[in-house]
């Protein structure tokens, strides 16, 4: 077939060439030529831009992979013209640049770390100089950047706590040197890069204030724990509360009896009481007003730190109307237009099962809902009470579905069922675990906020109780708030609807509000004084440590997002001995009225 094909081919040519020969026209049709175009001539750099490359290719710069990147790219826009230096030595630009670098301790970061060297004023610089000096300056100014949104702790959620789900708000490279060339006020550009929150600039004047100030280390360690401070008590802790509440010293009286807890203070404590909700307001100065006054406390320095680096984490804009816990303070409030419309209490994640930080939108809210088992406490928790006879299984109202179909639990031999193909929950009722509400913001973390029976633990200072969800006080009132603020309902046809509605009644909002779960402990009023709280996660301390650069001291908790460990196979094999064990408990607890373990899992299925 080849040698047929080539035969073919040469004959077309014999007759082509005979052809012409024979003085025949040849049928040829010549593609059109394309237009003429000219050259592109690409000039070469300059030899100010060559220098400031080979300045920018020296690893030894104080700088990132992208910041050499997008600075090759800003000056060889600009020609290689320089920005902070020439012949005369560096800029006025340069020189406001640097001179604010200066002040980043009034910031919370290590101007130390931050400050180029640079040549003295006024000296001359060749071409080379000029170079050097315009790639310190831009490095620095970029540095400082970095640090201002958050780029110290480059990854909080692998380098501290899975938990920490933040991340810096950094800004492009390249843009930030367009805004520092750009601006009139070149300084004020610089720490423009600072977070511009209210909170952020109270915490920032009180973080400078604290580094100047010499204050009483009693004041600093505020009241210990120990008995009831009662009115007429003497104690050298009453000049304390005197001065954690900025009152002076009695001017009548005994004024020499200094630890006299006399009537004019009683007072005063009696006022603070009532003013923060501490009840009863009867100027007894114990525990949950301890813990109140403590909080009015100067804040250390580290605290003030740490959470000024948690406030570079958090997104620029916040949004017009927010919803924000704060962990710490076991506080919830809805944020309008700067203003503060409600404000309730919560209770969130137990230290080994916290309540993540991040943010995310709530999108819907579910009034009577059931309440489905997470795949960990249905695994960990009801089927050994299956395997034991399911008293606490059945005692918590708990069913079980296969597909849509429900099914009987005693028709299922759970110590070979497969148990992801049902689904465990408690319907809609007065033990349900979520209570009347909850309030939907789908995340990695499987976390959301709700109501819960167990309204008893909303009295604890601390309240660290939960599987990591959000338990709210009062949930209905901010279901009605929700509802009101995206759909212009009233308290009333809320009430409707949890009264006469379907089970859980799914309700789509038409524009998702922001949900920012955070954990500040050091937190404005809105006087600008700042309150502190307990640091329940150590979060702040892993902050401060790695702010100190002594990053092998953090303890890092495990990952809370890694695949939860399947031990069925381990229920399994114990199923005879935990029978048994069950059997006996149950025996001693009937005749001993119940006991630690049943009370606890009853708290347990109390919410989650």
């Amino acid at each position: 077939m080849r040698r047929i094909r080539t035969a073919l081919a040469l004959g077309a040519i014999v007759l082509s060439v005979s052809a012409l020969a024979q003085g025949a026209p040849a049928a040829v049709e010549t593609a059109p030529l394309p237009p003429a175009t000219a050259a592109v001539i690409v000039p070469p750099p300059s030899p100010a831009l060559l220098a400031i490359r080979q300045r920018l290719s020296d690893r030894k710069v104080d700088a990132t992979a992208e910041e050499r990147q997008d600075a090759d790219i800003f000056y060889s826009a600009r020609s290689g013209e320089p920005l902070f230096a020439d012949s005369h030595g560096v800029t006025a630009r340069a020189a406001a640049v640097v001179a604010e670098i200066g002040r980043a301790d009034d910031y919370g970061l290590p101007a130390s770390e931050l400050v180029p060297k640079l040549p003295a004023e006024g000296t001359a610089l060749d071409a080379e100089a000029i170079a050097d000096a315009e790639v310190r300056v831009a490095m620095a100014a970029l540095k400082y950047a970095r640090y201002a949104r958050g780029g110290r702790i480059p990854e909080p959620s692998k380098q501290l706590a899975s938990y920490l789900d933040r991340a810096p708000q950094l800004v492009e490279p390249r843009a930030i040197l367009d805004q520092i060339g750009a601006a009139p006020d070149a300084a004020a550009a610089l720490h423009g890069f600072n977070p511009q929150h209210p909170a952020f600039e109270a915490l920032r004047k009180a973080y400078n204030e604290a580094r100047t100030a010499k204050s009483d280390p009693a004041d600093e360690a505020g009241i210990p724990d120990g008995p009831s401070l009662r009115p007429g008590d003497h104690s050298r802790f009453v000049g304390v509360v005197r001065r954690l509440m900025k009152l002076d010293a009695p001017a009548t009286g005994n004024p020499g009896d200094t630890e006299l807890y006399d009537p004019i203070l009683v007072e005063a404590v009696v006022a603070f009481q009532d003013s923060n909700g501490l009840e009863p307001a009867d100027g007894i100065i114990g525990p949950k007003t301890r813990a109140a006054l403590n909080s009015l406390k100067r804040p250390a320095v580290r605290t003030l730190l740490a959470n000024m680096e948690e406030w570079r984490w958090m997104p620029a804009d916040l949004g017009d109307t927010y919803i924000n816990v704060n962990i710490p303070e076991f506080t919830i409030r809805v944020v309008k237009n700067g203003a503060i419309i409600h404000t309730e209490r919560v209770v969130t994640g137990l230290v080994t099962n916290q309540t993540p930080v991040f943010s995310d939108a709530l999108q819907t809210v579910v009034l009577q809902p059931d309440w489905v088992l997470p795949e960990s406490i249905k695994v960990r928790e009801a089927l050994p009470s299956l395997l034991g006879g399911g008293g606490m299984f059945y005692s918590s109202g708990l069913r079980i579905k296969r597909g849509e179909r429900d099914v009987d639990p005693g028709s299922v031999n759970w110590s070979s069922a497969n148990l992801k193909a049902y689904t465990f929950y408690q319907p809609p009722g007065e033990s349900n675990a979520l209570g009347q509400v909850k309030f939907l913001f789908p995340n990695k973390h499987a976390v959301y906020m709700h109501d819960t029976p167990a309204k008893h633990l909303f009295d604890a200072p601390v309240r660290a109780f939960s599987h990591g969800c959000m338990r709210v006080r009062n949930p209905v009132r901010l279901a009605e708030l929700v509802f009101m603020l995206d759909k212009g309902w009233t308290p009333d046809k809320v009430q409707v609807l949890l009264e006469d509605g379907p089970e859980d009644n799914r309700i789509a909002l038409d524009h998702p509000i922001p949900v920012h779960v955070t954990y500040f402990t050091a937190v404005p009023d809105e006087t600008g004084a700042i309150k502190t709280f307990r640091d329940v996660y150590g979060h702040e301390q892993r902050i401060s440590l790695a702010l100190d650069g002594k990053w092998g001291d953090i303890d890092i908790p495990p990952d809370h997002l890694a695949p939860i460990e399947d031990r069925e196979f381990e229920y399994r094999a114990s199923a005879n001995d935990r029978r048994r064990e069950r059997d006996e408990e149950r025996t001693y607890q009937s005749h001993n009225g119940g006991g630690d373990v049943e009370k606890a899992l009853k708290s347990l299925f109390g919410g989650f």
